[in-house]
């Protein structure tokens, strides 16, 4: 394991250990979507699932979340409040450990900002193989106006890409999207609908992009999307 590879783990199992009695939030920004992610014909996956807000969402509106994440204490938080939602430990850098058009969903909050491009390309399409076709993956991703996060601070890697040198992101990487980097690294979608928006991250304002994009086939996007305009 790379030196920023395990100071990035470390530190995100520390967070969710030091946080493990705090309650998990989702936000509201999958709300819109859940008539549609009910429509499910099994599991929905959350890579990245953090402490698990969005999968006790999901959960509680009847869908079947399997619950995946690199960090240990993540899915201990998890298992905490749900019971027997399916938890994975993985680390989507070495691949996503599960059969091709597995899931008709794949929800990634916040997850998929943190690679060099390369590693970025790999894990969408690591994402593609493992989504149904005519299956949906919805994700959140930090904008470069994210700037109360950290974008455009620390050393510049690569395009949009920076070393966090200062606070408690200190010694990881993070990266931060505009528009043409989404579609740059989703081309390979069918359809694609993004807006930038603003959201609550612990008590401070943060900017992200919202993210829809569909597998090819025969259905359409138009719900997302109208869903997505509701934002």
């Amino acid at each position: 394991m790379s030196a920023s590879k395990d100071i990035g783990l470390k530190n995100w199992n520390s967070g969710y250990l030091n946080r493990r009695h705090e309650k998990p939030v989702h936000g509201d920004w999958l709300e819109k979507y859940l008539p549609t992610l009910m429509r499910a014909r099994g599991p929905v996956l959350d890579l990245g699932c953090g402490a698990g807000g969005n999968s006790l969402l999901l959960s509680d509106k009847g869908c079947s979340p399997v619950c995946a994440d690199f960090a240990i204490e993540a899915l201990r938080s998890v298992r905490l409040r749900g019971g027997e939602m399916p938890c994975v430990l993985l680390d989507m850098r070495d691949g996503i450990p599960f059969k091709e058009e597995t899931f008709d969903f794949i929800v990634a909050d916040l997850s998929l900002h943190y690679f060099t491009a390369e590693t970025t390309c790999r894990i969408i399409d690591n994402i593609y193989e493992t989504i149904a076709e005519g299956g949906t993956l919805l994700c959140r991703v930090n904008s470069m106006k994210d700037t109360n996060f950290g974008a455009g601070a620390g050393e510049e890697i690569e395009h949009h890409y920076y070393f966090m040198d200062m606070g408690k992101d200190k010694g990881t990487h993070k990266r931060f999207f505009d528009y043409d980097d989404i579609l740059n690294f989703f081309k390979q979608w069918h359809e694609v609908a993004c807006n930038e928006n603003e959201t609550m991250r612990r008590g401070v304002v943060k900017r992200v992009w919202e993210i829809a994009c569909r597998k090819p086939a025969s259905t359409t996007l138009d719900g997302i999307e109208k869903s997505l305009r509701k934002s």
